[in-house]
């Protein structure tokens, strides 16, 4: 079982994620763009919440 931290992390990377593939698909792009574009935010995401949000 995950911790709610953990949980929490990555739900809010999760939306920060999609946020960013959507946006750049509005914006016109190639959607593999979208997807790497969106993988790079979730990834940076979790790696920016873990040092912000205490332990």
């Amino acid at each position: 079982m995950i911790k709610l931290r953990t949980a929490m992390l990555l739900f809010i990377a999760l939306i920060v994620g999609f946020a960013a593939g959507a946006l750049t698909v509005f914006s016109g792009q190639h959607p593999a763009a979208a997807v790497l574009a969106g993988g790079a935010a979730f990834g940076a995401a979790v790696l920016w919440l873990d040092k912000v949000v205490d332990r």
